[in-house]
């Protein structure tokens, strides 16, 4: 549905066509819609993504309000980056947390005021942008599931309080937070509060090399890891 009425430019339109070329024609490159005025996914997206094993899509500054349909999104199950920052999302879908092999979510600068607690499924999620939504809370079960968890934004959100359940985010280096209000943690807990930018993401191994036996430490095997860095870089 369009956006209070905006429509998609000629040169958005231009724009998306060439992008949805260059997509097809790299196998190792990024999946990149951003910048299309897209006011929902093209349909077929999540399928070719699936078929060129993509792992990385790029939807960031567009005008998007969902993701679409919760059963197409079983198709991204390869991706290791979503990029969805400036767009106009409200929710998630309930089903996001079968995205377990993402990396890298960034939702920066949307209109979220809840998450799904299905994304305690994200094992390997690293980095998670929150920055500047509209969220009052966070499900405290995400915390439970999230193990590879290293950097997490949620400044500028109308947020007073994050659950306890964070203290089960053992591999978290990098909180961020506005904290003028906050009741947990406090200052007087001992929380220091430091731009992202300091911290280097390091890149887990690819999951495909987890499951077959390759084990933590062998190196990914996938072609995003360039793309994992610079997005972590812009945190």
């Amino acid at each position: 549905m369009p956006l209070f009425g905006r429509k998609q430019t000629e040169a958005g339109k231009r724009r998306l066509e060439r992008k949805l070329y260059l997509a097809q024609e790299s196998e190792s490159s990024p999946f990149d819609l951003s910048e299309c005025e897209l006011t929902e996914v093209p349909t077929g997206v999540y399928t070719q993504i699936r078929v060129l094993r993509k792992e990385a899509l790029l939807l960031n500054d567009n005008w998007l309000t969902s993701l679409g349909p919760e059963s197409k999104l079983t198709s991204l199950a390869n991706l290791r980056v979503l990029d969805l920052r400036n767009n106009e999302l409200t929710d998630l879908p309930n089903n996001i947390g079968c995205l377990t092999c993402l990396q890298v979510l960034s939702l920066d600068r949307n209109k979220l005021t809840w998450l799904p607690a299905s994304m305690q499924s994200m094992r390997n999620l690293q980095t998670l942008g929150l920055r500047d939504n509209r969220l009052k809370s966070l499900p405290s079960e995400i915390f439970l599931g999230l193990a590879s968890l290293k950097l997490l934004d949620i400044a500028g959100n109308p947020m007073r309080q994050l659950p306890r359940t964070i203290c089960q985010a053992r591999t978290l280096e990098n909180l961020t937070l506005s904290p003028q209000g906050f009741t947990y943690p406090s200052k007087e807990a001992g929380v220091q509060y430091e731009p992202p930018s300091r911290f280097a993401l390091h890149i887990l191994p690819s999951p495909e090399v987890e499951s077959s036996g390759g084990g933590p430490g062998m190196g990914g095997g996938g072609n995003s890891g360039p793309l994992l860095k610079e997005l972590a870089n812009d945190y």
